[in-house]
């Protein structure tokens, strides 16, 4: 039922648009066969005069027929023109079932005909419209006033107040981004000149990898040229090399600080792994006493329960023996006696 109601809703939808004049008469709950054939003669010969003259290019006369003859030329004409082939014979469709299938059919016979008058009026536009040669323009360029910049004064009138404030700052802005420019290109290019060093600079000694001489930067004639053979140049020192003798020293008490470290530190972890030590006897100690109290208070529990039992069944021993075992052979005596048939007197007298 509620794809028989979306179907309705849908042919009621398109039946609006091509606006068919009989909707408020139409049987659609039941898909009367009569209403959707003339549903159908609209859709294809009074609704458009394109859709028309389509169906008639084709070679079909749907003019003057029956019912079974015009849906089965509307349907031939479903395949052939819009190419569209529905899922129904004519048969079927004149029937009374299939009610979903033929109101899903005759929407979609609405849709292309909807599609082809758009089709068809979208062409009848275009063919017309009528094409117009633009004006030829003149060659000289447009000009636009510029509103933001006051007129120019008279050449026998002084210029204003406002026109002399803009070139003052128009020309500030250019002279500002012409020393921008300038500064720029200073910085980026490379300098023509070395760059003098003053003497009184404080120097800096590197030493050599290789175990020469220490270079200071600052001096006229480094002391790296000195390995090279040169019996010319002179050998001397450099001022700031460090002395053999301090830097011997310092190694020396170096050695002797890490020396104390080690030790110490050693020292240490003997003391903590003697306190380890006992720890770990303790703990041992501690689980030995506990397995120990554990046993004893388990062989306690074993004896009391063996005492009770015992005591349970010597009192159960004499509570069934002597007047006890009596009293219980005479109640079963007498229960026997009570289920006998006829009862004896011995039953309704007193215990």
């Amino acid at each position: 039922m509620a794809d028989v109601a979306n179907s309705r809703a849908r042919l009621k939808s398109l039946l609006r648009r091509v606006q068919y004049p009989d909707l408020a008469t139409l049987r659609l709950e039941s898909a009367h066969v009569a209403d959707l054939l003339r549903v159908l003669n609209f859709a294809l010969l009074r609704f458009s005069r394109a859709v028309a003259a389509f169906v008639q290019s084709h070679g079909f006369d749907l003019f003057g027929k029956t019912d079974a003859r015009f849906v089965d030329a509307v349907f031939r004409l479903l395949r052939d023109a819009f190419k569209y082939f529905p899922p129904l014979s004519a048969a079927q469709f004149l029937s009374e079932h299939h009610t979903t299938r033929k109101l899903d059919v005759v929407s979609d016979v609405l849709q292309l005909v909807l599609a082809k008058h758009d089709e068809s009026a979208r062409l009848e536009r275009r063919q017309a419209a009528v094409w117009t040669e633009p004006k030829q323009r003149s060659g000289a360029p447009s000009r636009v006033e510029n509103h933001l910049l006051p007129p120019a004064p008279p050449p026998n009138q002084p210029p204003s107040h406002a026109a002399a404030v803009l070139k003052l700052l128009h020309s500030s802005s250019s002279n500002s981004s012409s020393k921008k420019t300038k500064a720029l290109l200073v910085a980026t290019e490379a300098p023509s000149e070395p760059i003098a060093v003053p003497a009184h600079t404080r120097k800096v000694a590197f030493a050599q990898r290789d175990g020469g001489a220490a270079v200071c930067e600052g001096d006229s004639s480094p002391r790296a040229a000195a390995s090279s053979p040169s019996p010319v140049q002179d050998s001397k020192a450099c001022a700031c090399a460090p002395s053999t003798k301090d830097l011997a020293e310092t190694l020396a008490a170096l050695s002797s600080q890490i020396a104390g470290l080690s030790d110490a530190f050693m020292a240490k972890i003997s003391t903590v792994e003697g306190r380890l030590g006992r720890l770990e006897t303790q703990m041992h100690a501690l689980s030995t006493l506990s397995d120990a109290r554990w046993s004893a208070a388990r062989a306690t529990a074993t004896t009391t329960d063996t005492g009770d039992s015992e005591r349970h069944r010597e009192d159960e021993e004499e509570r069934w023996s002597g007047s006890a075992r009596s009293e219980a052979a005479s109640r079963l005596r007498l229960h026997i006696e009570s289920c006998a048939w006829p009862p004896k007197p011995s039953v309704f007298a007193r215990p």
